[in-house]
């Protein structure tokens, strides 16, 4: 049984800011990036509360195809395979059904993507 390795690969978004997104997917310039955002909430008084200092976490998924603009998109069948051509849809199509990725979690998405390059590559 062959085990899929996944490795991460992180690319500056602009080369003058320090911003850095991880990429999901990235062929024929159909790029998927992932990006966390952090908020800090800083500690407030109003007298009788005291509300302490907070971290939130948010994961946005954006899509680049070719020089176009960054488009945000959600996880779901739809939104993620609308961006894609209609070679790379039958490959994935074909993919889901074998390994039987049900599709509702990120690692599904990141699965599919690294053995769909894998397989395109092979075309």
């Amino acid at each position: 049984m062959k085990k899929l390795c996944i490795y991460f690969f992180f690319q500056r978004s602009n080369p003058s800011k320090d911003e850095f997104f991880q990429v999901l997917y990235d062929k024929n310039d159909l790029v998927f990036y992932k990006d966390l955002q952090i908020m800090l909430y800083e500690k407030k008084s109003n007298g009788l509360f005291e509300t302490p200092a907070l971290f939130s976490k948010k994961y946005k998924c954006d899509v680049r195809n070719g020089d176009s603009e960054t488009v945000a998109v959600n996880l779901n069948k739809k939104e993620v395979f609308e961006h894609f051509p209609q070679i790379e849809l039958v490959a994935m199509e074909e993919i889901i059904k074998r390994k039987k990725y049900k599709m509702k979690k990120e690692s599904d998405y990141i699965a599919l993507f690294a053995q769909s390059i894998i397989r395109l590559s092979a075309l």
